[in-house]
């Protein structure tokens, strides 16, 4: 596969980087800080790094692009695949880097973008071109829709992808209409019409695969137990319960400690770096409720833990050291910067509030 379409491979990769060109010509007129996220109003609610948006996210659009071709490339069945499905599939993460990019330079530059609207437009597209091509997808481990009845009959295959490609067109179509509707509505109503098209496909599949087992004439053969597919069965055995370990540790782990050592202020996080402020230099401290903590720049976040660089209308973008859903905050101002703290309790809080009054008079 690699062999035979890597001029197409090549050019992919190079539009997946277009924006890294676009973005260093911009450079200059970029923000040191980018918005790289945004909450279903359309509001920008998660910041990176001008670095990061004009890199990073490219870089880690073609890794995933690669790491699909190699595992579509593995599969022995894409072989004989129908070669305009597979150059379809294969712009799909170019369209999405060019797009994303495309958004997160257009808003930094003060564009006014209705997100929601053209989500809907890409979406709508993107449906359509899925569902012409869907019908001429061959049976395989990689593309199209992977289920147990799809890959053990080609009959249900065929079957089910010819109903998907006539769902997903339609629906495309339907999408489209979407810009018409109010923004708040629209993300709603695009995240429930994919979640439809992408269930009735799954479910005519199982249905055709019942009426198949009751006439008892049918092509169904069961996946064989391949070396390749025990395989793959201890890996996902392995790896997924390993994965969610280590997504549970993240989110719901973690501690906050502020302690005086000396002549000096020391906050510290498990997932973030220590604060160390000379008690000298602290113009300001003090005791507040209700903290408003505004929008994450960067830094880290979970359901425990809010780490990073934090900005909101009082302080702008300042430092936060805070456990969630707390209270109680110390703002300490050292001239230079503001720092938020909040540590696991009211009492914890007040208290250590109260020996940093003491120590610094």
């Amino acid at each position: 596969m690699i062999k035979t379409y890597w001029r197409k491979l090549l050019l992919a990769s190079l539009v997946t980087l277009l924006p890294i060109t676009a973005g260093m010509v911009l450079w200059y007129r970029l923000p040191a800080s980018m918005a790289t996220h945004w909450g279903a109003s359309g509001e920008a609610d998660g910041y990176a790094s001008k670095v990061f948006a004009v890199f990073g996210i490219p870089l880690i659009l073609l890794a995933v692009f690669w790491v699909c071709v190699f595992v579509s490339a593995k599969d022995p069945k894409n072989k004989d695949q129908n070669p305009k499905a597979l150059g379809m599939a294969l712009w799909i993460v170019p369209v999405l880097s060019c797009f994303v990019n495309g958004f997160m330079y257009a808003t930094a530059l003060g564009w006014r973008l209705n997100l929601p609207m053209l989500l809907c437009l890409l979406f709508g597209l993107l449906f359509i071109v899925l569902g012409n091509y869907m019908p001429k997808c061959k049976q395989n481990f990689t593309l199209g829709i992977k289920i147990r009845p799809t890959l053990e009959s080609k009959e249900n295959w065929n079957a089910t992808h010819r109903v998907a490609g006539k769902v997903w067109f339609f629906g495309g179509l339907a999408v489209l209409m979407c810009v018409f509707l109010p923004q708040s509505v629209s993300f709603i109503v695009l995240l429930t019409m994919t979640a439809v098209f992408v269930a009735v496909p799954v479910v005519y599949s199982y249905v055709y695969r019942h009426k198949q087992l009751k006439a008892k004439k049918n092509d169904i053969v069961p996946l064989a137990k391949t070396a390749q597919t025990k395989a793959g069965v201890w890996i996902t055995a392995i790896a997924v319960p390993l994965i969610l370990l280590l997504v549970a540790g993240l989110m719901f782990t973690g501690e906050i400690s502020a302690s005086i050592e000396g002549d000096t202020l020391v906050v510290s996080a498990t997932y973030w770096e220590k604060s160390v402020i000379p008690l000298d230099q602290l113009h300001h401290i003090q005791y507040t409720e209700d903290h408003d903590v505004g929008m994450r720049v960067s830094g880290f976040q979970s359901a425990k833990l809010q780490l990073g660089m934090f900005q909101n209308d009082l302080y702008g973008t300042y430092t936060l050291y805070a456990y969630n859903n707390a209270d109680f905050h110390i703002l300490i101002n050292d001239g230079d910067r503001v720092l938020v703290l909040a540590l696991k309790d009211e009492q914890t809080t007040k208290a250590f509030y109260e020996e940093l009054l003491e120590v610094i008079g």
